[in-house]
């Protein structure tokens, strides 16, 4: 039996029945019944589990994590001096306690997405300097434009002017022959 009250303030009482069997050679070792109690307002509720989803449900409902329960709270005598294994066994341990590997999962993941972001980044900019280029040429082909335009609007407007100014010259010519005739 195991009573204990999750981080809700929810009351639990597990019950596991075990049954062992010694033969001359060999002992069987059993799971009977697993159960699990919850208390309401003082009334016991109970639920059968398979001996898997009990393994599973304690630690969720006591809000800790598996590793925490097999090598913290509920130790074997003969593994209670994991703390002082090889480094190996004894980082595997603190990993498995600390959920490094998830940790450690994120943070690749976290450099990924980063590396990711910045490549896109790069090539965001790379097409930013492009346009910027395009832009700046557009920006001098239609001041070269407006230019010629302008320009081309005076040459017209003098054009214009020297061909009136023959048009008068051509009259005065005319005239100047006839009197001269």
């Amino acid at each position: 039996r195991l009573k204990f009250v999750n981080p809700a303030g929810k009351s639990f009482e597990c019950i596991r029945s075990l049954q062992v069997t010694q033969t001359s050679t060999t002992q069987k070792f059993k799971t009977l019944d697993s159960a699990l109690r919850t208390f309401k307002n003082g009334i016991a509720v109970s639920h059968s589990f398979r001996c898997a989803d009990l393994d599973h449900e304690i630690p969720e409902l006591m809000g800790i994590t598996k590793p925490i329960v097999e090598n913290v709270i509920f130790c074997h005598q003969e593994e209670a001096n994991w703390p002082l294994s090889d480094s190996t066994n004894l980082k595997k341990k603190f990993d498995d306690i600390f959920a490094a590997t998830g940790y450690t999962k994120a943070l690749d993941a976290i450099k990924k997405h980063r590396k990711e972001l910045t490549n896109t980044i790069k090539e965001i900019k790379h097409e930013l300097d492009k346009k910027g280029t395009f832009r700046d040429n557009v920006i001098k082909l239609k001041t070269e434009m407006q230019q010629l335009e302008e320009k081309i609007t005076k040459a017209t407007n003098d054009l214009e002017y020297i061909n009136e100014k023959i048009s008068k010259d051509e009259i005065i010519l005319t005239s100047k022959r006839e009197l001269i005739n």
